[in-house]
């Protein structure tokens, strides 16, 4: 028979829509299926989770058994781009949870530092995972700051010094482990992929899914992503004008939550040059994401993995 253990996942990503959040709860959800009694500590608990209601057209996880919920509370930076700020300062005082047989830490700032204080003071063994650097994302939610210590090394310091407390780093992706090597982080560095959930493979009607979207008889390029500057989106658009002009009935139609590059986006297009051929809905309902990936004729992502 196998053993069950008892895990903490440590993150700032959880109910969020992006690619992180995702792979957390997909781990989470799928430990505590194989029987596993899964403790997620996270910042504001919403979406569909902990038993709240979730976005429209999303019915959150229903409760899973072995499934439990900490919130560590947090400020919602804003609405638009879902980032919670969280800073359990005072947590740190406290005994903190023994009963954990590994902690997991998904994000290693303030929630993930916590994890990392009560994984060695218990003695309980830590792994962590990597998926983005801090310097991709720092200078866009904090410029000022942000510049200063991407410039000075200070994150990859920081980020350095964390995950060499942990027994195991797992990484998505090789070239991600690869980065890694070349900023100085030791071994064991283990890739292994997020994986995919089966729910988003599931047959659907798509009947007017491209006539809500404004997109009939088009040959749709989709492209899913937060208007951030690590997704490129000014560069898709780019490129996407080279597609047209040798496929006139080509549409883009860009899909995402607001971001740092929210404002050049929208710029581009509200221009009355490109409006019949390239659109941005914002976000959309978890059942409308799924219609259009299979309503469109081509996706593409420029995100470095």
């Amino acid at each position: 028979m196998v053993e069950k253990y008892s895990i903490g996942m440590f993150t700032c990503q959880y109910f969020q829509t992006n690619g992180s959040a995702h792979a957390c709860r997909f781990l989470s959800e799928t430990l505590a299926k194989q029987g596993h009694r899964v403790h997620v500590f996270t910042p504001r608990i919403e979406n569909g989770h902990n038993g709240h209601k979730g976005h429209k057209g999303h019915k959150g996880n229903g409760k899973i058994k072995n499934l439990f919920f900490h919130e560590l509370g947090g400020v919602r930076i804003a609405e638009s781009t879902e980032f919670v700020l969280s800073f359990p300062i005072h947590k740190i005082f406290n005994e903190g949870p023994k009963y954990l047989q590994l902690i997991h830490i998904q994000t290693h700032v303030s929630v993930g530092a916590l994890g990392i204080h009560w994984a060695k003071k218990h003695r309980i063994p830590l792994i962590g995972s990597h998926h983005s650097p801090l310097s991709f994302y720092s200078t866009q939610y904090f410029p000022f700051f942000g510049k200063i210590l991407t410039r000075n090394g200070f994150f990859w310091w920081y980020e350095r010094l964390a995950l060499h407390k942990y027994e195991l780093c797992h990484v998505p992706t090789m070239t991600k482990k690869k980065m890694l090597l070349e900023y100085k982080f030791r071994e064991p560095i283990v890739a292994l992929t997020n994986g995919i959930h089966d729910f988003f493979y599931r047959e659907l009607k798509v009947n007017g899914i491209r006539e809500k979207y404004n997109i009939e008889d088009k040959k749709v390029v989709l492209n899913v992503a937060r208007l951030s500057p690590e997704k490129h989106p000014i560069r898709v658009i780019k490129q996407f004008l080279n597609i047209h002009k040798r496929v006139p009935d080509a549409h883009l139609l860009m899909v995402g939550s607001d971001g740092p590059s929210s404002q050049s986006v929208k710029k581009i297009v509200n221009k009355r040059k490109y409006r019949d051929f390239i659109s941005y809905t914002g976000r959309v309902p978890f059942d409308d994401l799924l219609k259009l990936y299979h309503a469109a004729d081509l996706s593409c992502l420029w995100s470095w993995v």
